[in-house]
């Protein structure tokens, strides 16, 4: 736009990355940023402002206007077709607002219609969860007292997540887990887990991390993996993804409910296979670990998926399909 002599002005949430304003800015646009709460839709909605305020503007709707897709049908996705001469056999992109991944693959499957499209979303929950750091090599689980903890060896590596309740087992965990990825994009309203008698609690302290703390200890109370399990959607285990979590109540079949968090998944591109690296508290409460397979220490800490209708041995208990559960965008 501004190599054409238009004015440009964008809107974003304030979450999003510096090198990306930087090189916004360096194109010649006016950046307006908005609470990062609000997400795109707090984006869009100061766009429609500024619309409305300005005489002659327009927006170009990159969310909605058909012109996005099929650019990169027309040009992106034939260019790779040719290129690779119908060879490729999967093709990645980035998840924005769906343009490039759609018209691209579309393109690209005119080509070879066996080729498998991937939109990877880089700041989801499963890429945060992907990326969390480790307490370095050789770092023993302990428990909220800070006594090393009993059961080493069913720990394969330890999270750098400090315990911040004697009571954060395997559900607070996941919950942990998901409020400090969702306050790290401050997406503050989004942090609200249900209770016992189908309440819900929200958190309501913005940017202070102390507050978040507070709130979470609070929950750990008020909530248990029945709850975790019946707030979150069901997933076919087929669709098995970092950030996923298997979760069961107590129950006829289970003295107590249990949860762990899929960290990641790697597939077999031969076989289709797919193996599964999860994390996890216990009671009494320890600091989050990425759980060793006991049953198979060669391929440890890595979990084989036999099929979608087998069970999965998880340390000491066992998943049925069914306890797969994922959570709301």
């Amino acid at each position: 736009g501004t190599a054409k002599g238009y004015q440009v002005i964008l809107t974003m949430p304030e979450t999003m990355s510096q090198e990306r304003r930087s090189l916004l800015k360096a194109l010649g646009a006016r950046l307006e940023l908005t609470p990062g709460a609000e997400g795109m839709k707090g984006a869009i909605a100061r766009a429609e402002a500024l619309r409305d305020a300005t005489p002659g503007a327009v927006i170009l709707g990159q969310f909605v206007n058909p012109a996005n897709p099929a650019v990169h049908e027309r040009t992106t996705g034939e260019e790779i077709g040719a290129d690779t001469e119908g060879k490729v056999d999967i093709f990645v992109a980035g998840d924005g607002t769906g343009g490039t991944v759609s018209g691209t693959g579309k393109a690209i499957k005119r080509h070879k219609a066996a080729v498998k499209v991937v939109a990877v979303e880089p700041e989801s929950f499963g890429a945060y969860i992907r990326s969390f750091p480790l307490q370095r090599r050789g770092s023993r689980m302990k428990y909220h007292d800070g006594s090393v903890a009993l059961g080493q060896y069913i720990g394969y590596a330890v999270l750098d997540l400090p315990l911040i309740s004697q009571n954060e087992q395997c559900c607070d965990a996941v919950q942990r887990m998901r409020s400090e990825y969702l306050f790290s994009r401050k997406r503050y309203s989004d942090i609200h887990f249900q209770t016992f008698q189908d309440g819900t609690e929200r958190y309501g302290g913005g940017g202070d991390h102390e507050a978040l703390h507070r709130y979470l200890r609070r929950v750990y109370g008020m909530s248990n993996t029945s709850t975790l399990r019946r707030e979150m959607k069901k997933k076919r285990l087929a669709d098995i993804a970092p950030g996923d979590v298997l979760v069961y109540g107590a129950g006829p079949d289970h003295q107590v409910g249990h949860a762990v968090l899929v960290t990641d998944v790697a597939v077999n591109p031969r076989t289709g296979e797919k193996a599964i690296m999860v994390a996890q508290s216990s009671m009494p409460a320890l600091t989050m670990h990425v759980v060793r397979n006991i049953t198979n220490p060669f391929l440890s800490p890595w979990t084989v998926i036999a099929n979608e209708d087998a069970d999965i041995p998880i340390s000491f208990t066992r998943f049925r399909p069914g306890d797969l559960r994922t959570w709301s965008p």
